[in-house]
């Protein structure tokens, strides 16, 4: 790749135990990228993209990206545990 080149990933992982949680769970996702390597939302052709169970879902949740961090908080009481969480950043 060349520099200023968009790199695709994926962070998967899986809604942990909250049956104890009887109003709100968050569930939180950071991902910090090395320095000099920033997230980039256009909403077009670089957007982020979060599925659950590979079914993209537009609801209960927020993301913050700011230059190299991202935080996803997901509000899993809607969610079952050992559902699987896709964050995908193309």
């Amino acid at each position: 790749g060349n520099i200023g080149d968009c790199v695709k990933f994926v962070i998967t992982t899986h809604v942990p135990d909250h049956e104890l949680y009887t109003t709100k769970y968050d569930f939180i996702i950071e991902d910090t990228l090395p320095e000099g390597i920033i997230y980039h939302d256009d909403g077009a052709d670089h957007k982020f993209v979060l599925k659950v169970n590979d079914v993209v879902t537009t609801e209960n949740y927020t993301k913050t990206i700011d230059n190299n961090k991202i935080t996803v908080t997901i509000d899993a009481k809607k969610l079952k545990k050992d559902d699987i969480l896709i964050k995908n950043l193309p």
